[in-house]
This record gives structure tokens, sequence and C-alpha cells, in this order.
């Protein structure tokens, strides 16, 4: 954790895990202080699958009350208002990671999915993008379509999040596949 922690240049590293059994979802929690390397809270929540947002919410609640921040100030990830949504687009991140063809393809379809659901969803739409790119990247498909699909996505995630570092890395890689160094 301490090594995570100092690679990204944090102090706290929340991390978690979720376990998901018919209608409901075991999910733990946990707040590690890097500075003191140790654990600075933990918890098991065990609730309806339906509930994984609103447990995310009460998660961040417990963690600003337990430091005496106000909500105002902790400015949170983008997340989906729709739990079906949410869970093609981990579906997406799942097969993207796997970095072979047929499951590039998957994580299109889920992420393609996922944007359906729920539009504004940007972490989705942003993950379609690079799934786009990156099977350019990989010669799966060198079609020029890909990468306008990709700059699509990307451009349509920005209009949303103006500030999305994946977007810009992505937007990145394009030009760079492009032939187009100098930008």
């Amino acid at each position: 954790d301490s090594t995570i922690a100092n690679q990204l240049n944090i102090r706290f590293l929340l991390k978690g895990t979720l376990q998901l059994s018919g209608a409901r979802a075991n999910l733990r929690a946990t707040l590690f202080d890097a500075k003191r390397n140790k654990e600075e809270w933990n918890e098991m929540f065990d609730i309806a699958r339906d509930q994984i947002f609103e447990t995310s919410d009460l998660i961040v609640q417990k963690i600003s009350n337990r430091f005496g921040k106000d909500l105002n100030d902790i400015r949170r990830p983008s997340k989906s208002g729709s739990a079906e949504a949410y869970e093609l687009y981990l579906r997406g991140l799942y097969h993207l990671k796997k970095s072979k063809k047929d499951d590039n393809a998957l994580a299109i379809e889920y992420f393609s999915d996922a944007v359906n659901k729920d539009s504004a969803f940007t972490p989705a739409i942003v993950s379609l993008a690079n799934a786009f790119a990156v099977h350019y990247e990989n010669g799966w498909d060198q079609s020029e379509k890909f990468l306008s699909d990709a700059e699509m996505y990307c451009k349509k995630t920005l209009l949303i999040e103006s500030d999305n570092a994946q977007a810009y890395t992505t937007l990145g890689l394009i030009e760079v596949l492009r032939g187009n160094q100098s930008k």
C-alpha cells in the first residue's frame, strides 16, 4: 500500500473489495495512511446489490467525518446513476485489461452498452474511446474509423468533464497513431 501511495504521490489510499452474490453485495472499504504506514479506517458493508452507489456516498461521508471535512470540499469521481451502466462499465474494464483482440471487442460492446444506459457516464465514455484507440494501436483493425470513434468519444467526455485526464491522454495517443507527434 505504501508503494502504491508513493508512486501516486498521495498520502491516503482508499481500497475496496466487492463481492457479488445474487441480489446481495459485500463491500469492504479501507483507508490507508502511507505517511503513518497504517490503516486509518475500514468497514464492511453487507448491502443489497442496488445500494452500491448509496454505499459509496456513505463511505465518503464516513471518511469526511473522520477528518472533519465538508463534503463540498471533496471532489468525487464521476459515477453513473445507473447500477446497470456501472456493471457494464466494470465488465468492459475487465475485458480491456486482458489486452487481447476478442476481449477488446467485448470491452467495446460493454462500454457501448454502458453509454447507451447512461449517456453522461464519463468513465464509460472515455474507456470506450480508449478501447477504440487500443484496438487500432494493436493492429487488430487499423481503419480510420477506430481513431475517429475514439476521438469523438474523447470530445464527448470533455464536453461533460472538461478536465478529464484520460480523455486528453487518449487524444494524445490518437495523434501519435496518426503520425502527428508535434501536436
